[in-house]
C-alpha cells in the first residue's frame, strides 16, 4: 500500500444544487492515509468504489455545505478496508459495504439504505 497524505472527493456541483450527485464513476484503492483534518471525505454517488484502504482517522461519506448542512450524496461501495475512527454517513442515501472494520458506524442523519 502507498501512503497518501489526504484524499478528498468533494461535492462536484455548486451551480445546480450543491452536492455530490455528479461525483460518479470514480474510485480509489490500495492506499493508507492519516488525514491532517482527522477525517477523510469520500462524498460520491453511484459507481464510486473505495477499496483496500486504511484510514487512520474518520471517514465521512458526505460533505458539509456552506449552510452547515450535509449536501446530497447518493450511493457508493466500500470494501476490504480498515477505518480506525468512525464512518459518518451524513446525507448518503444508498451505501454498500463489505469486509470493513471500523470503531463506529454513525448513521444518525437522513439515510435510507445502508447495507
Amino acid at each position: 500500500m502507498t501512503k497518501i497524505k489526504e484524499v478528498r472527493a468533494e461535492a462536484a456541483s455548486t451551480v445546480n444544487k450543491p452536492g455530490a450527485l455528479e461525483n460518479r464513476w470514480r474510485g480509489a484503492e490500495n492506499f493508507w492515509t492519516k488525514p491532517a483534518s482527522g477525517s477523510m471525505m469520500w462524498a460520491v454517488s453511484k459507481g464510486a468504489p473505495l477499496r483496500r484502504v486504511v484510514v487512520q482517522g474518520n471517514l465521512d461519506l458526505y460533505e458539509v455545505g456552506s449552510t452547515q448542512a450535509a449536501v446530497a450524496s447518493s450511493g457508493g461501495f466500500l470494501a476490504d478496508s480498515y477505518i480506525q475512527g468512525q464512518i459518518a454517513t451524513g446525507s448518503q442515501k444508498q451505501w454498500l459495504s463489505r469486509n470493513v472494520h471500523t470503531s463506529k458506524w454513525d448513521s444518525n442523519h437522513e439515510n435510507w439504505n445502508m447495507v
